[in-house]
């Protein structure tokens, strides 16, 4: 299995998801049961490893988020009133284009990816779904893979300040590395460098 491959696959899981739910919303013209949602939420969650929860949010305020349990916090947020979102919300209206971003620290603790697509009614902007993926449980599948090919990596981005690390390591020992670039649906770039131990016995 190739490296590249796994990882984006495992987060394009989340990204599948959303947009049968913008089509459900659509469909209901931007009025959808949101008894019918949780229903379908409920059954939906026990199939998937990395999804934590999805918000609906009608003209940028969250009015429904599946889970509630656990996320009620986040009920009633305007993105708006979130200085470290809001940007990148702002720039998915702009683009009417789905944004991946991440990770990003979350209100309700931990870490995650977060897929934001724009729902649009008949031509007009109705609101957003972000779909909150978590990464550590991602950055698992990656570790399990690096151990059963005896090897290490590390994950990077790009910022304004020069390259990120945001997860792994590689130890100061004799390796070969491959460096890949991951572009993910929804504009998120990473790199991933994986190194195999050189073997050095004579």
């Amino acid at each position: 299995v190739d490296a590249r491959a796994l990882l984006e696959a495992e987060v394009t899981e989340g990204i599948y998801i959303t947009i049968g739910l913008e089509s459900f919303i659509q469909s209901e013209s931007g009025q959808p049961d949101f008894e019918q949602i949780e229903s379908w939420m409920e059954s939906l969650f026990g199939h998937t490893r990395h999804l934590r929860n999805i918000g609906i949010a009608p003209d940028n305020r969250i009015s429904a988020v599946f889970p509630e349990e656990g996320n009620e916090e986040v009920i009633g947020v305007r993105y708006r009133d979130l200085p470290d979102q809001w940007p990148d919300v702002q720039e998915m209206m702009q683009s009417g284009e789905a944004r991946l971003v991440g990770p990003i620290d979350l209100i309700q603790g931990e870490r995650g990816l977060i897929y934001r697509r724009p729902v649009f009614v008949d031509n007009e902007y109705w609101g957003l779904i972000s779909t909150v993926m978590r990464f550590s449980s991602i950055l698992r599948v990656i570790e399990r893979f690096a151990e059963s090919h005896a090897g290490e990596y590390r994950l990077s981005r790009r910022t304004p300040n020069g390259p990120e690390i945001i997860a792994g390591g590689l130890e100061e020992v004799p390796m070969v590395s491959q460096s890949l670039k991951l572009d993910f649906p929804g504009g998120l770039t990473w790199r991933m460098t994986r190194s195999e131990q050189l073997d050095t016995a004579p």
